[in-house]
């Protein structure tokens, strides 16, 4: 049994909430993670947030947001569990967003962003039935924490991309 962390952060340079403004998300996966500056970072991904419906790998964004971003970090992250961690590994999920976390995990009612809700919860759920062990953690956000950090450089790579591309993967 490995403990895993997975980092996630959103970002959003012009925080307008428009359909075209650019937004990003990204994670960085670490096995044998000791919060929050220990173990071994094995990949990052990183894309824009998708809000065309048009697009492979749309999931409900209808604006690029802060919030968008966060909240399309974490459903990348569950997506991503599968390919990291067994189900006999103790996952946390890691983010600075307490609204994408609490919205993601059940905890609160979204009144907006409701498709991308979800769809995460819906992915959430699919994990849980498949029997992996996680958990959502907030940390604070830009408070020198390596992960959460890292995370944060992805997210902002991001948002700099074209929605016509696909996301990256990137081997640590």
């Amino acid at each position: 049994m490995s403990k895993i962390g997975i980092y996630v952060d959103g970002s959003a340079p012009i925080n307008v909430a428009t359909a075209d403004n650019p937004a990003g998300w990204g994670l960085v996966v670490v096995q044998d993670v000791v919060p929050h500056e220990g173990g071994n970072a094995i990949l990052a991904r990183y894309g824009p947030v998708l809000t065309d419906p048009t697009y492979i790998g749309y999931i409900g964004a209808e604006v690029g947001s802060n919030n968008t971003a966060e909240l399309s970090a974490i459903f990348h992250a569950l997506v991503e569990m599968a390919n990291v961690a067994s189900t006999e590994d103790e996952i946390t999920i890691y983010g600075d967003s307490q609204y994408a976390g609490m919205l993601a995990n059940g905890s609160w009612k979204p009144k907006a962003n409701k498709t991308l809700v979800k769809m995460i919860r819906k992915e959430w759920q699919r994990r849980q039935e498949q029997g992996y062990n996680f958990t959502w953690a907030h940390v604070r956000a830009h408070s020198e924490n390596k992960w959460n950090d890292m995370a944060d450089e992805y997210a902002n790579e991001g948002a700099l991309m074209d929605q016509s591309l696909p996301d990256l993967t990137v081997k640590l």
